[in-house]
């Protein structure tokens, strides 16, 4: 997460309550007509109530109704463009912000259709729309509304990421899915992740990961990418970073052993990487979670 002293979202509208947390839940009720607009993260729209015609960037609008779900990736413009007692509670999210345990949904196959799509996918057609099974759809939307209802302390950020990780699962395991193409990964992906998993102290080169493969680096990104939405030395790094930071809170060991217990070359490269990730230094993450620990 951001640090206090440069917040991730700072003078972000959506994000104005809680700047530091790469999640937002608004709730509009009514949903009135819109300008078009865009944003730099995926904004899914989970209609509660009502009608309408919603368009995406230069096509035909298309029609809306209850329990219509519609994905809009980041860069994508689209607007409201006619409403009926529409209602909307609105989930925006940057997945590059969220922790890795994310990336478990990356090799689903339905998470990859409406959420790995770059903004190029779409220059002809419509963003993702679809209805799921009304039973499912309002445990969405008990979810969404749990997450509006929560504070905005960082105390609650356990609790709306549980309720995230829920709706996403829940959503992608809709038997409204059950015919969409994909696939698991391809089977030296998975042997890769495992290794990855298994062995992120070593040092680990892209020419390692290439052999281990057989694939080509060209190959290997592409099909890296498909699987989990990032680069295979960023998936490393996050494996990583998420070790570093609970060897931050449970352990007394330095800044410099943590660095190299968990894959970092040097000291200094590991701060960067932390910062840059988290936006707080690893010293300051760790009197931070002592402090709130202390506090409970």
């Amino acid at each position: 997460m951001a640090g206090l002293e440069s917040p991730l979202y700072e003078n972000n509208e959506y994000f104005a309550n809680d700047p530091e947390f790469p999640l937002s839940i608004l709730l509009r009720s009514p949903q009135n007509p819109t300008k078009f607009h865009k944003h730099e993260y995926w904004e899914c729209a989970f209609v509660t109530a009502g009608s309408g015609m919603h368009r995406s960037e230069n096509n035909q609008p298309i029609a809306i109704r209850h329990r219509d779900i519609i994905i809009i990736p980041p860069g994508g413009s689209h607007a409201f463009v006619e409403t009926e007692n529409l209602e909307v509670i609105n989930l925006l999210f940057d997945a590059s912000r969220l922790p890795s345990l994310l990336m478990e949904f990356y090799s689903h196959p339905v998470y990859r259709e409406l959420f790995i799509r770059n903004i190029t996918h779409y220059e002809n057609r419509d963003f993702p729309k679809f209805s799921i099974e009304p039973a499912v759809f309002d445990e969405l939307e008990e979810y969404l509304c749990r997450m509006a209802s929560a504070g905005y302390e960082q105390s609650e950020h356990c609790y709306k990421l549980g309720l995230f990780m829920a709706l996403i699962s829940k959503l992608c395991n809709s038997k409204s899915f059950d015919s969409f193409a994909g696939g698991a990964a391809p089977l030296d992906i998975g042997k890769l992740s495992a290794y990855l998993h298994r062995n992120f102290a070593r040092k680990i080169t892209l020419e390692l990961l290439t052999k281990i493969t057989g694939m080509s680096k060209p190959s290997l990104f592409r099909h890296f990418r498909a699987a989990f939405g990032v680069t295979p030395i960023t998936y490393l790094q996050r494996i990583r970073l998420q070790y570093a930071s609970e060897l931050l809170i449970n352990s007394g060991n330095s800044i410099k052993e943590i660095a190299l217990q968990t894959g970092f070359q040097s000291e200094s490269y590991f701060f960067r990487t932390f910062r840059k990730f988290y936006g707080i230094t690893p010293m300051e993450y760790r009197k931070k979670q002592s402090k709130q620990s202390k506090t409970k």
